[in-house]
């Protein structure tokens, strides 16, 4: 039976969008595509597991009263903390994203051996993470729809979502860097065509590079 596509080509996708903006949505899809998927928040919190590195270098820069009884982040807490001010927030950033960068590169060259790879993640441009990948997807919603669905999500009040929202770079910017683009306030089976249709391309593309 003939590949597949996807399947086995080594190719490295950055799914990435605004916080809400609907991209576990649009991973699930690309999954029953056949992509194997790294979520940067689980990267997140695998480089701070107590006796890490990270969760050493977080506590240097925070002091430890972010920790439990039992050694380990109190993520709800320092989520406080940084998305109230912004210096803080660039901080945790400076002394994470390297850390994560470190062991995405290695499960990427791993996951992308067995076919597909999708990196996905609301800081991808943020983190200049880009470079890790061969072609970013990025999706997005208004504003208004953006706020009320991490309103609803999260149980944030409008002040502390729109923080959140703000903490990352405009809609604008990250639409002039992506590749490829996916409006998740469409209907869902117009978001899954939309889908289907990048994934075919991205292949189709990678395809007939390998042949050339």
């Amino acid at each position: 039976m003939p590949a597949l596509p996807g399947e086995g080509d080594g190719m490295i996708l950055g799914l990435t969008g605004g916080i809400a903006s609907g991209k576990t949505t649009v991973a699930q899809m690309l999954i029953r595509l056949g992509a194997r998927l790294i979520e940067a928040d689980d990267l997140a919190r695998q480089v701070v597991e107590p006796g890490t590195e990270g969760l050493r270098k977080v506590v240097c820069a925070f002091g430890e009263e972010i920790l439990d009884a039992d050694g380990k982040l109190r993520r709800d807490l320092l989520g406080k903390i940084v998305f109230s001010d912004p210096v803080k927030l660039r901080l945790l950033n400076s002394v994470l994203h390297p850390v994560m960068a470190v062991e995405a590169k290695k499960q990427l060259a791993s996951l992308s051996r067995q076919g597909t790879a999708v990196l996905a993640g609301s800081l991808l441009f943020e983190a200049g993470w880009e470079k890790l990948v061969d072609k970013m997807l990025l999706v997005y919603v208004d504003s208004k729809t953006q706020l009320s669905r991490l309103m609803a999500r999260d149980g944030l009040s409008r002040l502390e979502a729109q923080a959140r929202i703000s903490s990352q770079l405009p809609l604008e910017e990250k639409l002039a860097k992506a590749d490829y683009l996916i409006d998740t306030s469409r209907p869902l089976a117009d978001v899954q065509k939309q889908v289907e249709a990048i994934w075919r391309e991205i292949h189709e593309k990678k395809d007939s590079a390998n042949r050339a």
